[in-house]
């Protein structure tokens, strides 16, 4: 189920790179509460004990209550995240957007899918499981949020597929997916193959430079 997690919080003035960057200096994060009846809320919390409480763990699965300390009063807001920014290079923690929830409303969430089981078409007909997709859309309450959804492939043969529609999920949890959509196949290994080598040609051929045969009009202007 849901995994839930306390953070503290406390409402900010400053807005722009200038102010976010400041934040970062004393060692906390810039974020900002989404879906209130009061519109955004900017606030920031402690970078290394936020961290700390969400490392290993899949986000998408996690409500926090967040303690907020305001101007004029302390409150708190249950929420998810709906985004996480990180540096490209230094994977510094540079923002988060949350989103305020309610306890016995529904929400809909990208939950992570795991296979379990080791399918026939792989052990006994020599074939490969291919992970179409890494998570699905569910509908649920806050509290019935669960961490993963477990898939059993163990009767899947070589040739043979799931699909969103051919999963029981556990009670309380509605898929809001097209039903069609393919999650586990068994591939024969030879065709893993050939679409490995025609992935990394096409990655290859867009890593290519591009070729200036004449100069830009922007560039030229700017001369």
């Amino acid at each position: 189920m849901a995994i839930k997690i306390n953070i503290v919080a406390e409402e900010r003035d400053g807005k722009g790179k200038g102010a976010a960057r400041k934040i970062r200096a004393q060692g906390s994060t810039p974020a900002i509460i989404y879906g209130g009846s009061n519109g955004p809320v900017p606030v920031s919390f402690k970078t290394r004990d936020f961290l700390k409480l969400v490392h290993g763990k899949s986000h998408e699965s996690m409500i926090f209550k967040v303690d907020i300390a305001g101007k004029n009063r302390n409150y708190f807001q249950n929420v998810i995240i709906k985004e996480m920014q990180f540096d490209p290079v230094k994977s510094i923690l540079l923002h988060v957007d949350f989103f305020e929830i309610s306890m016995d409303q529904t929400i809909q969430v990208h939950v992570p899918i795991e296979s379990k089981g080791d399918a026939i078409g792989v052990k006994e007909e020599g074939g490969l499981l291919d992970h179409a997709a890494r998570e699905i859309l569910i509908e649920c309450l806050p509290d019935d949020l669960p961490e993963k959804i477990e898939i059993d492939v163990s009767n899947l043969k070589l040739g043979e597929s799931i699909h969103v529609k051919d999963v029981a999920l556990p009670s309380g949890i509605k898929s809001v997916e097209n039903p069609d959509k393919l999650l586990f196949t068994i591939i024969h290994k030879l065709k893993a193959k050939e679409e490995l080598v025609a992935e990394v040609a096409e990655e290859k051929a867009q890593a290519e430079p591009e070729v200036l045969t004449k100069k830009k009009p922007e560039e030229a202007k700017n001369e």
